[in-house]
């Protein structure tokens, strides 16, 4: 399955759908987060790289503190909110990046396309547009 059907998936099978306002996100939930192009397509990967990252609940803070951290503050992360995530990428092993890490996730903005968001990770400097999107809950 590519990552566009994974998140597919995901909004079909989720009662929520797919997240357009970040003040409706639930800490104690899971979700999932892809990449997407400028235009808000998600990235299918593998040729252009598609990402995907799962949150951690209860991993969630409304603003994201770097007191004293001039590179954090101008990459825009202080002050925004961010959700713990498990990425698809990993530690570095012969100049590739393997397995699963943890990143904290930070919204910088929300772009003109609907539901799509700007991010950044505190691992990494580059900004990213993504979607995200409840994953569905079990049956109680």
């Amino acid at each position: 399955m590519t990552i566009d059907g994974l998140f597919d998936w995901a909004v079909k099978n989720g009662k929520d759908g797919m997240l357009t306002d970040l003040d409706n996100i639930d800490p104690t939930r899971s979700y999932i987060i892809v990449r997407t192009d400028a235009a808000g397509n998600v990235v299918p990967g593998p040729d252009p790289v598609g990402h995907v990252a799962v949150t951690q609940p209860g991993k969630y803070l409304a603003a994201y503190p770097t007191p004293m951290d001039l590179t954090r503050a101008n990459d825009h992360m202080s002050g925004n909110p961010a959700v713990q995530t498990y990425e698809s990428a990993g530690e570095w092993s012969g100049g590739v990046q393997r397995g699963l890490h943890s990143n904290w996730v930070i919204f910088i903005q929300a772009t003109r396309v609907k539901g799509v968001f700007e991010i950044t990770r505190d691992n990494f400097r580059k900004v990213d547009p993504v979607k995200l999107a409840p994953l569905p809950q079990s049956a109680p």
